[in-house]
């Protein structure tokens, strides 16, 4: 119901991690403040809308590549996780 909403309005939608990363719960850390917070002003600047993106195929979503003030190694997470096999077994759970 909501995609079909955002297609009829033609809506924008982000999602924001506000939770972990380099690592699952007990491995990595809280999402920095200061990077949600550059993530949120490049959404509401419409700098994030003209940004190079890469899909997530499990998840069949766009991540930006670049973001100003944002570490880009957390933009694609299996490339900041210690174990890549954990996280590929984390995602394809969460999937």
């Amino acid at each position: 119901m909501l995609a079909e909403k955002c297609e009829k309005h033609n809506a924008k939608v982000w999602l924001i991690n506000t939770g972990w990363v380099r690592g699952s719960f007990g491995v990595g850390k809280r999402m920095n403040l200061t990077q949600t917070r550059a993530i949120i002003d490049s959404i509401h600047d419409d700098s994030l809308d003209m940004s190079n993106t890469k899909t997530m195929r499990r998840f069949q979503m766009e991540v930006p590549e670049t973001v100003f003030g944002v570490d880009p190694e957390i933009l694609r997470p299996i490339n900041c996780w210690p174990d890549r096999q954990a996280y590929k077994t984390t995602c394809k759970k969460l999937a």
